[in-house]
């Protein structure tokens, strides 16, 4: 869920459910990518269980044949 404002970055707030006390919360914390998947360790500001939230992260496939796209745009020049 992204905030409405004039920021000069995208504020990114989740809100997370504690699987101990159900207890929902927000979390501001951005997930950080570790062998293959996105992790972001957790801990509940309640009952101060700590947990561990995972994605998957989605399976790049490609280019079949030949080389990938050019960049857009060349820094060296």
């Amino acid at each position: 869920m992204r905030e409405k404002g004039t920021h000069t970055w995208d504020l990114v707030i989740q809100y997370h459910r504690c699987p101990e006390c159900d207890y929902v919360f927000d979390n501001r914390q951005q997930y950080r990518y570790q062998l293959g998947h996105y992790i972001k360790d957790v801990e509940c500001p309640r009952c101060h269980h700590e947990f561990r939230l995972e994605k998957n992260r989605k399976p790049v496939v490609g280019p079949f044949f030949g080389n990938g796209a050019p960049p857009e745009m060349d820094w060296g020049e």
